[in-house]
């Protein structure tokens, strides 16, 4: 059973927790629920933060007890390479800066020219396979009705792909000592949000 500290403060727990009792749950495109959503750039990534922090925890807090349920190993696998990916994507970056700088420093503008190409390229991809994730997702969802929030997906990927690695990276250390040293506070206090 996963802990208090962390069920608090990430609902992912309760799926493990519910699949570990035989339980399954779905998808179900036409609940509808209504939230309040962080109004400023600053209170959205506290709350990335602890959505990152938690993800981690819920990984390494089931590591163990996922084998007894099929299910809980693909939620922890997604997890897992949400995580890998952020680390990934910030090894890269430093490389490419690396490359960029020492390329154009040096002079070697043809290098540089190529790193920039495929650079470019493996950014089209990402883009592209993101946008078809999230038009197929708006499509599947309350039947399309959701389908007007499409032009904002290159500016969604964009910011998401940004912020989501730099809140795992940033929350990694703390999220391990939490479960392996118990050094979590395990409370949040939830930003203030408008209500129009």
């Amino acid at each position: 059973m996963v802990s208090e500290k962390i069920a608090r403060r990430k609902t992912l727990c309760i799926a493990f927790d519910h699949s570990l009792n035989g339980y399954d749950a779905g998808f179900a495109p036409d609940v509808k629920f209504y939230m309040n959503v962080p109004t400023t750039l600053r209170d959205l990534y506290r709350q990335r933060k602890r959505w990152a922090k938690g993800g981690i925890e819920v990984l390494f807090t089931n590591l163990l007890t996922s084998f007894k349920r099929p299910k809980i190993i693909m939620m922890l696998f997604d997890q897992f390479l949400t995580i890998a990916w952020s680390f990934s994507w910030l090894i890269m970056s430093i490389y490419l800066a690396y490359r960029l700088v020492t390329e154009f420093l040096s002079g070697d503008f043809y290098a540089l020219g190529g790193t920039i190409g495929i650079s470019l390229i493996v950014m089209t991809l990402q883009i592209v396979v993101g946008t078809v994730q999230i038009f197929i997702a708006l499509l599947v969802d309350d039947n399309g009705s959701k389908l007007n929030y499409f032009m904002f997906a290159p500016l969604y990927l964009l910011f998401y792909w940004i912020v989501n690695p730099l809140t795992i990276i940033t929350q990694f250390v703390s999220a391990l000592l939490s479960v392996y040293a118990g050094m979590g506070k395990g409370t949040w206090q939830s930003p203030e949000r408008s209500v129009d």
